[in-house]
């Protein structure tokens, strides 16, 4: 987002991975916490998947021949095994509180709630998609857990994912959520330039000014 945002003198910068900014007038906040995420949190030894350019039958395939239960959120045709079912928002959160352990394509949103609920999660890219390749990166790189191609997921990768330790999810909880960052930033502006704002954030109004 450089070359659209470098005249900006304020920026919010939404992402899973703790980090400094390195431009003067930007922040670095995580998603805000769906409402549907923050009843109990608790493992129920099932396998969550989502994937957002549809599915991955290799993976999917391979969990189910581990002897896992796979529940997959999609429209399409999923293998022998797993579980199906349509894709709903309070559904899929419903089930993300309660799952063992999460994979999916290697977004923003779903690798951030999955470290605030301290889910396992495996991030997964496609060859050729560099703002997946990036988040897997950072998910290594932030120590949140496993990240591999999708047609290159080694069997110990699936291993530790599963069978190592849940997410240390405490310095992603730390960030400062979205709303509050945005809100902040809006409020700055308005007092330096004297000028109105409504701000909305996920279809609600945060801040008026």
């Amino acid at each position: 987002v450089g070359s659209s945002s470098w005249p900006c003198p304020t920026r919010v910068a939404v992402h899973f991975a703790p980090a400094r900014p390195r431009t003067r007038g930007t922040t670095i906040a995580r998603p805000d916490l769906h409402a549907a995420l923050r009843g109990s949190v608790r493992d129920e030894g099932f396998v969550l998947a989502y994937f957002r350019d549809g599915d991955r039958h290799g993976i999917l395939r391979r969990l189910a021949a581990r002897g896992e239960r796979v529940v997959a959120f999609t429209h399409a045709e999923v293998p022998e095994g797993v579980e199906r079912h349509a894709p709903s928002t309070a559904g899929f959160a419903d089930h993300l509180r309660r799952c063992r352990a999460v994979v999916g394509s290697a977004g923003n949103h779903l690798p951030a709630e999955a470290a605030m609920l301290a889910k396992r999660f495996l991030a997964l890219y496609r060859r050729g998609d560099v703002e997946q390749r990036a988040n897997a990166a950072l998910w290594r790189a932030a120590k949140l857990g496993p990240a591999a191609c999708f047609d290159a997921v080694e069997e110990d990768v699936l291993t530790r994912w599963l069978e190592g330790p849940a997410p240390d999810g405490s310095a992603v909880r730390a960030m400062t959520p979205a709303s509050a960052a945005i809100a902040a930033a809006v409020e700055r502006l308005a007092v330096e330039r004297t000028v109105k704002f409504q701000v909305r954030y996920e279809g609600r109004p945060i801040l008026s000014l």
